[in-house]
């Protein structure tokens, strides 16, 4: 013959399993997902396992298409204007970045992502270009040291903030685009990504330490006035704690 409990006892258990987590109560959860400006789960938080292949493939990538297209450039047209460099570079680097942009859609509202994402593709391209300039300065000088050190001083110091600076606003304002297409923000796309060309191409077509470190620091200003509108205008809900109830032992 098959047990059954009463219900004075069932009653009990509940009391006893009501009295116990009473007295051992969970604290909070602290590990619940962050929130982009939708409400939703962001799945997606830029964290070291996205940026360092968006640097590393960004910047390798966007070297090798820009090099091709601004060789076939210099072979069509005799010339090589710091326009066309500035122009095909700044896109080059959003290769990768638009590639990311694609696969991970859903997660597109987040728009301080494109911000981090594309700071970290500038940082990789400029490391590639500051490391050939390194080199060919020290082919073209025979071996010169001096001229080697002077080079990675100004480039090494100035020059990824200048990359990572454009790229990042560049693909800020790309993710801005894809979370809300409407046609404030296509424009505003457009003329990012023509500033941050005009920018290059000023960079390309100065010279002196003080005129790339005037370009560097309106390019950083410009970035950060960039972020903190961007955590004004999508800004990432409070985490509400979860609690969870541990099972009774009866």
């Amino acid at each position: 013959m098959v047990h059954r409990p009463s219900v004075e006892w069932s009653v009990e258990k509940r009391a006893l399993r009501g009295a116990w987590q009473s007295l051992t109560p969970v604290p909070p959860r602290t590990d619940t997902p962050r929130r982009n400006a939708s409400g939703w789960p962001a799945v997606f938080p830029p964290r070291s396992g996205i940026l360092a292949p968006a640097a590393l493939f960004g910047g390798v990538i966007g070297m090798v298409v820009a090099g091709r297209l601004e060789y076939a450039t210099l072979r069509d047209l005799g010339g090589l204007p710091t326009t066309a460099v500035g122009l095909i570079e700044e896109a080059a680097k959003l290769i990768v970045p638009l590639a990311l942009l694609v696969i991970l859609w859903r997660n597109r509202h987040d728009v301080a992502d494109g911000l981090v994402i594309g700071v970290a593709t500038g940082m990789g391209f400029a490391t590639l270009e500051t490391m050939g300039y390194a080199f060919v300065t020290l082919i073209a000088s025979g071996g010169n040291v001096n001229a080697v050190e002077q080079t990675l001083l100004i480039r090494g110091l100035l020059s990824p903030a200048g990359h990572m600076a454009w790229t990042g606003l560049a693909c800020g304002a790309l993710w801005a685009m894809a979370a809300a297409p409407t046609g404030r923000n296509v424009v505003k796309f457009v003329v990012t990504f023509l500033g941050v060309v005009a920018l290059h191409a000023a960079w390309d077509s100065g010279s002196g330490l003080l005129w790339y470190a005037a370009l560097g620091l309106i390019s950083l200003a410009w970035l950060g006035w960039e972020l903190h509108r961007t955590r004004a205008l999508y800004p990432i809900p409070a985490r509400e704690p979860v609690v969870r109830r541990r099972p009774g032992l009866i």
